[in-house]
């Protein structure tokens, strides 16, 4: 994969406290957990982040083009070294992710065909 968006949020709900993730620090033990594991869209996944059980959806998967005549998919691919992830807090805002990186805002959607403008 060339990029993960992955949203966190508490596996259990309904605790009422919220966690301060460092994303800067979950980031390579993610990548060293999951290294080789392929993820699609949509997919989701429970990994136990001192002590708290949390539930980490796969929002958007960027594949990797290793060579310029390859097509590249969306809908599935696997974790490397090099894979970019950019964690954001879920839906209930149990989760507070924090990160030294600023925030990537993409101007299109994945699947934006330009063709379709004429």
């Amino acid at each position: 994969m060339a990029s993960l968006g992955i949203s966190i949020d508490m596996y259990v709900r309904g605790s009422g406290r919220t966690l301060d993730v460092d994303a800067d620090k979950l980031i390579p033990e993610f990548i060293d957990r999951f290294k080789g594991q392929v993820f699609r869209p949509h997919q989701w996944l429970a990994l136990d982040y001192h002590g708290q059980l949390l539930k980490f959806t796969i929002m958007q998967a960027t594949a990797m083009r290793l060579s310029p005549d390859q097509e590249v998919s969306d809908k599935l691919g696997f974790v490397a070294k090099e894979t970019e992830i950019e964690f954001h807090n879920g839906e209930s805002g149990t989760v507070r992710v924090s990160s030294s990186k600023p925030i990537q805002r993409q101007i299109f959607a994945p699947d934006f065909n330009f063709e379709d403008l004429g």
